[in-house]
């Protein structure tokens, strides 16, 4: 067969820097889920008490982290050409199998959190042990909604802009009217986390 010519033009140009931009605000969304707490929390409260939250907060990321890789590598071979039931098949894999290993390592955060506190960061920790279940909780509803992501970066929705938009007015708001204690940052975050899965399911 013949060798089909490929001409970039300015309209393919603009389509396709559309498209980064896209993907920048999405993948920016998502590191806002996780992220943003912990400048919260540095802005409202001492140094001594936002790094005990931020020590806190780490614990809990371990959650999206030890999940991130499996959304990128499996929802990669998503196309806008396959078959509705091999994007299925395919996000079925992904989800379930995110679900099951983040949700393991949230339960045993719910289970023994003051033992995973005093583990990975010490006894000055344990007053506030209680928030990595919370916090355990929001970011696993945060890398579910990770593979919502990358399905929508796949097909090229563009309503994950909105969601983005109205995500982060929900977050900013929550923040400056519910920021008196730890664990309404706590809450904030899970608020948020809950918004963003439901959101872009």
């Amino acid at each position: 067969k013949g060798a089909v010519s490929f001409v970039l033009t300015r309209a393919r140009r603009l389509h396709e820097l559309g498209y980064v931009f896209f993907i920048a605000c999405s993948m920016a969304y998502v590191t806002a889920l996780y992220n943003a707490d912990v400048l919260i929390v540095k802005r409202y409260f001492a140094p001594e008490t936002a790094g005990i939250y931020s020590g806190i907060a780490t614990v809990a990321k371990i959650v999206f982290f030890v999940t991130g890789p499996f959304a990128a590598v499996l929802l990669s071979a998503i196309k806008r050409r396959d078959t509705v039931e091999h994007r299925r098949h395919v996000f079925l894999k992904a989800f379930l199998l995110i679900a099951s290993i983040g949700g393991g390592v949230t339960l045993l955060f719910a289970i023994a959190p003051a033992f995973f506190i005093k583990i990975l960061m010490g006894s000055r920790y344990l007053p506030y042990a209680h928030l990595l279940p919370i916090l355990g909780l929001a970011f696993y509803l945060v890398c579910l909604t990770n593979v919502n992501v990358y399905l929508g970066l796949a097909l090229r929705r563009r309503m994950l802009l909105l969601l983005a938009f109205l995500g982060s007015v929900l977050f900013t708001l929550l923040a400056l009217f519910h920021h008196a204690t730890l664990d309404a940052i706590a809450a904030n975050m899970l608020i948020t986390g809950i918004f963003a899965f439901v959101s872009t399911l």
